[in-house]
C-alpha cells in the first residue's frame, strides 16, 4: 500500500545561525530566506530552522533553511518575534537587482496559489482555498512593495503583530479583512438590486471611488489629505454594519477560515430576499472574487506608499538626531 511520506536531502554544514553573529551572514542570503518566509507565511522561522554552510575557500557563509512544517497556513498569525531575521541589520539594506528582478519577475502569485490549492485537494493536507488566497496575497505584498522600493524589513513589518499581547491584527490581517467585506457587500448590492423592492440593503454611503491606473484612487477635494482607499473602507464597513452583513456566503475565507451563511436575518420572510440570497450563493463566487482582488490591489497600493512614507519620516528623524 501506498504511504505519505517526504523526501528530504542532507546537507553538511557547520551548525545553525543561533550559533553564529548575524553580521557574519551576506545580506542576499538574508534577503533570500526573508523572502521565501514572507512567501509562504512561515510561523516558525526561529535561528535554529537555518543552517549556516561556510564555504571551503573564500569568505562569507551561505545559510540554508530547514523545517517548514508551519509554512502555508490557513490563517495569517505571525508575530514580530516569529521570524528571527526580522531584526537582522541586513533586512534594512535594499535588494540587490538580482533579487529584485527574481521577486518581480520570476514570481507568480497567482500561479503559486493555484499551486497551493491542488495541494489542498490532494489527501485533504492543507485547507486548500485558504491557504491559496494566502499565499497569492503575500506574493503580491512582495511584489508591491519592492516595487515601490520597501525594504524586507519594511515589507515584513506588514505582515507580522507588533503587539502579542493585546493579539492586535497585523496590517495584511486587516487589509485581508476589509478587502473580504467590502467585496461581500459589493456583491450583495449587486444582488439586490436585481431583486424585488423588498430587498433593503444599504446602499453604499460615501463618495463614489474610481481606481485608476497603478492602484491610484480618485479624490474628491472635501477629503482633503485622507486616503481615498481608507475612506472608502470607512463607508463600506459603515455600510455592512447597517446592513447587518453578519457571516458572508461565499468561499473566499476571512482570516483563513471560511464563513458561513446564517441564513435570512430574523423576521425575515421575504421570498425576493431569499433569492437573492440563494442567488449570491450560487451564482457570484466569480464576481466576488474579482472584487476581492481589485480591492486588495488598491488597498495593498495604498499600504504600501503608506509604508514608503513612514520609511521616509522615520529617516529624516534619524538625520535629525
Amino acid at each position: 500500500p501506498s504511504k505519505l511520506g517526504s523526501l528530504q536531502a542532507f546537507v553538511a554544514n557547520e551548525g545553525v545561525a543561533e550559533d553564529v553573529s548575524p553580521s557574519l551572514f551576506p545580506a542576499d542570503e538574508v534577503h533570500k530566506i526573508a523572502i521565501l518566509d514572507i512567501r509562504l507565511l512561515n510561523l516558525d522561522r526561529n535561528s535554529g530552522n537555518i543552517l549556516v554552510l561556510r564555504p571551503s575557500h573564500g569568505t562569507g557563509c551561505r545559510l540554508v533553511p530547514i523545517d517548514h512544517g508551519y509554512c502555508l497556513p490557513d490563517a495569517i498569525d505571525i508575530g514580530w518575534c516569529d521570524w528571527c531575521w526580522l531584526d537582522w541589520p541586513q533586512c534594512k539594506a535594499p535588494l540587490s537587482q538580482e533579487t529584485l528582478r527574481y521577486v518581480l519577475e520570476d514570481i507568480d502569485p497567482q500561479r503559486d496559489a493555484e499551486m497551493v490549492r491542488g495541494l489542498g485537494e490532494l489527501e485533504g493536507l492543507i485547507d486548500g482555498k485558504a491557504c491559496a488566497v494566502l499565499v497569492r496575497l503575500s506574493g503580491v505584498l512582495l511584489q508591491t512593495g519592492a516595487r515601490a522600493g520597501l525594504s524586507l524589513y519594511e515589507m515584513a513589518s506588514l505582515v507580522c503583530r507588533q503587539d502579542l499581547a493585546s493579539k492586535q491584527p497585523s496590517e495584511l490581517e486587516r487589509l485581508h479583512r476589509r478587502a473580504h467585506d467590502m467585496a461581500a457587500l459589493e456583491v450583495r448590492q449587486r444582488v439586490c438590486s436585481g431583486a424585488a423592492p423588498a430587498c433593503d440593503c444599504s446602499p453604499l454611503p460615501g463618495p463614489s471611488m474610481d481606481l485608476m491606473p497603478g492602484g491610484q484612487v480618485a479624490r474628491r477635494e472635501e477629503q482633503d489629505e485622507r486616503s481615498a482607499v481608507g475612506f472608502w473602507v470607512e463607508s463600506v464597513e459603515e455600510a455592512a454594519s447597517k446592513a447587518s452583513l453578519g457571516s458572508s456566503p461565499f468561499e473566499l475565507p476571512l482570516d483563513g477560515h471560511p464563513l458561513e451563511d446564517d441564513g435570512p436575518r430574523k423576521g425575515d420572510k421575504s421570498a425576493a430576499r431569499e433569492e437573492a440570497s440563494s442567488e449570491a450563493e450560487a451564482g457570484d463566487k466569480e464576481v466576488f472574487h474579482e472584487a476581492f482582488w481589485r480591492v486588495a490591489s488598491a488597498l495593498m497600493n495604498d499600504l504600501v506608499a503608506q509604508a514608503k512614507l513612514n520609511a521616509k519620516d522615520c529617516e529624516a528623524l534619524s538625520k535629525a538626531d
